[in-house]
């Protein structure tokens, strides 16, 4: 499709969508809907992968303020294409904005892991971020974009993102994670990560 033209490296396969099951009344769970990217795996005793995937922790409603509490359930689960799964919390960094998430992947799909550049990326430069924006109905989508500031920490973009890519990665144009979609300023409609 065009939108994998744009971006060759970055593969639907390995950007997923990050769901937490936020609350239930009569049947019916209210679903957050955010991305994530496979960075890693491992393999089972079962013979399986164990998938990490790396997210921002508001897509579990753990916010700056909010500290992050392992003896709570926080429903999260990933989906790729072999379907939904329960998905545990491994580590969140609240402050920092990360979370690494972990699910067992039991239907034999083997899921594309992005590497994470080892490097600062510089302003003005092109990279693109993917994810599951809820102006395209939750289907997954990149678009490429230019980084305004950057930062040990943070960094910001030419354009807002968009509801649901949060925690979908930024890539350099090798195909690098260089950030990860975190929000964006209502005031200045600058996306920062």
């Amino acid at each position: 499709t065009l939108l994998m033209l744009l971006a060759p490296a970055v593969a639907q396969a390995q950007v997923v969508q990050v769901q937490q099951r936020i609350g239930c009344n009569l049947g019916r769970c209210k679903v957050g809907v955010g991305s994530g990217v496979a960075i890693g795996w491992e393999p089972t005793q079962a013979g399986c992968r164990k998938y990490y995937v790396l997210t921002v922790a508001h897509n579990a409603g753990v916010l700056e303020r909010h500290r992050f509490d392992p003896r709570l359930n926080y429903g999260m689960s990933v989906a790729t294409r072999s379907g939904l799964h329960q998905a545990k919390i491994e580590q969140c960094d609240g402050a920092r904005f990360l979370m690494l998430l972990s699910f067992v992947e039991t239907s034999g799909e083997k899921i594309p892991v992005l590497p994470i550049a080892n490097r600062i990326a510089q302003a003005g430069e092109s990279v693109t971020i993917s994810g599951f924006s809820q102006s395209r109905q939750g289907q997954f989508g990149v678009r490429s974009l230019s980084l305004r500031s950057t930062g040990p920490q943070c960094f910001t973009v030419t354009s807002p993102f968009e509801q649901g890519e949060s925690g979908g990665p930024v890539c350099d144009q090798r195909g690098e994670i260089i950030g990860l979609c975190e929000g964006y300023n209502n005031e200045t409609k600058i996306g920062f990560g």
